[in-house]
C-alpha cells in the first residue's frame, strides 16, 4: 500500500506507530521489506510513542489489520478530526459509519477497505488526500461522532446498565 501512494503521491512519508518488541521478528521482517519495496525513506518506524504528540502532523490513520476488536486508534484519530483508512474487520465499520440512525446521520468519518488488498487501502488514502471537501467533512464527522457517542461518562454508564440487566 505504502509503495503504491508513495508511486502515486512523491513526498509521502508513513509513520509506524506502536511496540517493536513485542513481536521482534514481525518487525524486522517488516523492516526488510521497506528495503525491499525500495520506500526505507518512505516509512518511518517510531515504535512505541505519545501518539497524541503526532497527530498535529498526521493527514491520515490508517489501520489495514487482519483482525480487532473496536481499535482505540480509531477514537484517538476521530477525536481529533483526522479521517481514518481501515480494513473491514472488529467494529471498524461501526466506528467509521455509525451503529444506529442517529450515530448514522452524523456521517461517515473513514473509508473501508477489504483486508488484505493494498491497492484499495492506497486508492482510500489517495483519495482523501485529493479531496479535501470530503477529508474536511469526515474529519468533523469523526470528531462529532467521537464526542456524541464516545464520552467515557457514557460509555461507563452504558457498562453499568448492561450489567445491572445481566444480573436480574
Amino acid at each position: 500500500m505504502a509503495r503504491i501512494v508513495v508511486h502515486k503521491r512523491p513526498g509521502t512519508v508513513f509513520h509506524v506507530v506502536g511496540p517493536t518488541d513485542e513481536e521482534p521478528e514481525y518487525t524486522q521482517e517488516c523492516r526488510e521489506l521497506t528495503g525491499v519495496l525500495g520506500i526505507t525513506d518512505c516509512v518511518k518506524f517510531l515504535g512505541k510513542v505519545d501518539v497524541h504528540a503526532y497527530y498535529g502532523q498526521t493527514d491520515l490513520v490508517v489501520l489495514t489489520s487482519l483482525s480487532e476488536a473496536q481499535p482505540y486508534a480509531i477514537l484517538e484519530a476521530n477525536a481529533v478530526g483526522i479521517p481514518v483508512v481501515a480494513t473491514d474487520v472488529g467494529a471498524c465499520r461501526e466506528m467509521l459509519e455509525g451503529r444506529g440512525p442517529e450515530d448514522r446521520a452524523v456521517g461517515v468519518s473513514g473509508l473501508l477497505t477489504p483486508v488484505s488488498d493494498p491497492e484499495s487501502s492506497a486508492a482510500a488514502v489517495l483519495r482523501l488526500l485529493a479531496e479535501p471537501g470530503l477529508y474536511n467533512a469526515m474529519g468533523e464527522a469523526g470528531r462529532t461522532r467521537t464526542a456524541r457517542f464516545y464520552d467515557q461518562g457514557d460509555l461507563v454508564s452504558r457498562y453499568l446498565n448492561l450489567y445491572e440487566q445481566m444480573m436480574r
